[in-house]
């Protein structure tokens, strides 16, 4: 069975789930594979990231943290909720300083104030989220603060014992959700604040023209001339097109320029005034809310399967629940001996990875030293061949390299030849010689074994480090 190199994506419940066990575990220095969570999740269907999930749900405390993950997610929609009535009130509060000490409305400092500053922020917002290099859109300044509150109310004291010790590692795991796909509905907080501000504008003004009458003018005091009546005209032509009103003439912008509109226009510069504010300010925001809210819905996040944590659990999980380890009928008919000489692949931007095969540790000096690496683990049966090889196709960056410390005191096999030749089509493999007990002490030709390790690198196209047969890489 193949598996897919990159991890399934989760729900986010479920991945602050792993990534807070994730961290908890790494945070106290160990990631246990012989326990009952992992037992269990080791016979569980699905994937390798199915499997973390289920032993993440079974760890002792597993059931607190997810009422814990609950809460948090709770909180998020609360904070949602509590920013689009701030928006409103925003709106409300912004739409009542618009009108003048006469009882007039001055057009050019409600279209100022209701709608320059959230145009600029948008227009910022769009330079932000389309900048080279810039890994998704930008969060905005609500969208920050709701976040800020969130992870403020994940760490409100109280709860059971088991959850309060993840309840730090929850809050970095929240974290890291909004630097990654949490900025999706972090966009949606901040485009739901401004829609919701601007409802509240439109909202309180038509209530405000339905039961009071108002005059309308064009205040300014550094522009004059035909380039601020075109500017009026071309304001207010697209929403006079949308909502079907007839557009402000010459004479009637001579008007609001002069002194003030005349009694037969104030239905029209309040349409104008409302048109602009829905057309330039309340629907690009909702439209991106909207936006953002469809998305939201289908946020998921993939695992970074390279970590420590993870790493250490591939070669456990990895493999079917049914999976036969032990052997299979007598041995195939001799067949004529034909290499599967298989294309290196390129090197990854991964780390180095270190896999044993067959060695001669014992679990007391397992795993070695790997400078700028990581160890992955050991392939000293069937079994274990076949889930390190399906956790290595898993990993995403694909490693550096691949390298596999085999025992000196083993004579080479074609078995062996034939499977690292798999995996250096995943990553170029370089084969390396463990001398652990000391050739010495043993009953074989050293040189003429190592001679025999490289004959069987260069048979299957390997890269070969007699360096590594000191001991180790």
């Amino acid at each position: 069975m193949s598996m897919q190199r990159t991890s399934a994506d989760l729900a986010p419940a479920d991945w602050l789930l792993t990534e807070t066990v994730r961290r908890a575990e790494e945070a106290a220095g160990e990631s246990p594979t012989e326990d009952d969570a992992t037992r269990r999740a080791r016979s569980a269907f699905g994937g390798v990231p199915a499997r973390i999930v289920e032993r993440a749900r079974r760890q002792p405390g597993g059931r607190a943290l997810a009422e814990e993950i609950r809460h948090a997610l709770g909180a998020m929609r609360w904070t949602f909720v509590a920013v689009l009535i701030a928006g409103l009130v925003a709106g409300i509060t912004a739409a009542s300083t618009v009108q003048t000490a006469t009882g007039t409305i001055a057009l050019s400092f409600a279209l100022v104030a209701l709608l320059a500053v959230p145009g600029a922020l948008l227009v910022i917002w769009i330079a932000l989220s389309l900048w080279p290099g810039r890994a998704g859109v930008a969060a905005g300044g609500p969208g920050r603060l709701g976040w800020r509150l969130v992870r403020w109310l994940a760490r409100v004291p109280g709860g059971t014992a088991e959850a309060r010790r993840y309840r730090p590692h929850l809050a970095a795991s929240l974290a890291a959700f909004g630097r990654t796909r949490g900025r999706t509905l972090l966009a949606l907080v901040s485009h739901g604040f401004w829609a919701m501000f601007f409802a509240g504008a439109i909202g309180w003004l038509w209530l405000r023209f339905l039961g009071l009458r108002f005059d309308f003018s064009w205040e300014t005091t550094l522009l004059a001339g035909e380039g601020i009546r075109g500017a009026i005209a071309a304001i207010g032509a697209l929403p006079a097109w949308l909502f079907g009103f007839d557009p402000p003439d010459a004479g009637q912008i001579q008007a609001v320029l002069v002194d003030r509109s005349p009694p037969a226009d104030r239905a029209l510069w309040a349409r104008y005034l409302l048109g602009s504010l829905a057309v330039y300010g309340l629907a690009p925001r909702a439209l991106l809310a909207l936006w953002f809210a469809w998305r939201g819905r289908r946020v998921r996040l993939a695992l970074d399967l390279g970590r420590p944590g993870y790493l250490r659990l591939l070669p456990v999980l990895a493999g079917g629940p049914s999976e036969s380890t032990g052997p299979i009928g007598p041995p195939a008919a001799a067949r004529p001996e034909r290499d599967s000489k298989r294309t290196p692949a390129e090197p990854g931007a991964g780390e180095p990875i270190l896999i044993g095969i067959e060695l001669d540790r014992g679990d007391a000096d397992w795993p070695p030293d790997f400078p700028g690496g990581r160890v992955l683990g050991r392939a000293d049966d069937r079994r274990q061949r076949h889930q390190l090889e399906q956790a290595l196709e898993m990993l995403e960056p694909r490693p550096h390299k691949i390298v596999a410390l085999c025992s000196l005191a083993r004579t080479p096999d074609r078995g062996t030849g034939e499977w690292l030749s798999r995996l250096n089509a995943i990553a170029p493999v370089e084969l390396a010689l463990d001398d652990a007990e000391g050739s010495a002490g043993a009953a074989i030709d050293a040189d003429a074994r190592r001679q025999d390790w490289q004959r069987l690198a260069e048979r299957f196209g390997l890269a070969y480090a007699p360096t590594g047969a000191a001991g180790g890489p």
